[in-house]
């Protein structure tokens, strides 16, 4: 991807999908938040890389970084709280009740027992 067309996917990022400017990001999550109330919670096992510091960041040529904002963005959009962990952090143990669960890999198995029951767990297979 050329310097310039990740420049403007990073601008369509921060404009179109309006994320509140408040990151909380730790070792391993980031935390991010709707412009308003939120309804509830949201964990996302695919990278966290995207979320470091204050702002999106789309470093690499691979469509993961794009996958994980947009599945990011589109529970921000509905108004929920989504916090971000790798899909290969198997120490993150769930400590909030999350209302949907999305992995890419292999924490569906470990994280399923934290989770509540109410919880909705969707596989993202990549590969």
């Amino acid at each position: 991807m050329s310097n310039k067309v990740a420049f403007l996917l990073k601008k369509i990022v921060a404009k179109v999908w309006g994320f509140k400017k408040i990151f909380i990001q730790e070792a391993t999550i980031a935390t991010i938040k709707p412009k308003g109330a939120s309804k509830g919670y949201v964990l996302v096992s695919y990278l966290i890389s995207p979320f470091k510091g204050n702002k999106i960041t789309i470093t690499n040529n691979h469509t993961n970084e794009w996958e994980c904002v947009k599945i990011v963005s589109l529970f921000v959009e509905y108004g929920y709280t989504v916090d971000t962990i790798s899909f290969s952090n198997n120490s993150f143990i769930p400590k909030k009740k999350y209302s949907y669960f999305v992995d890419i890999h292999s924490n569906m198995e470990r994280l399923t027992p934290y989770l509540d029951k109410n919880c909705v767990k969707i596989l993202h297979i990549t590969g």
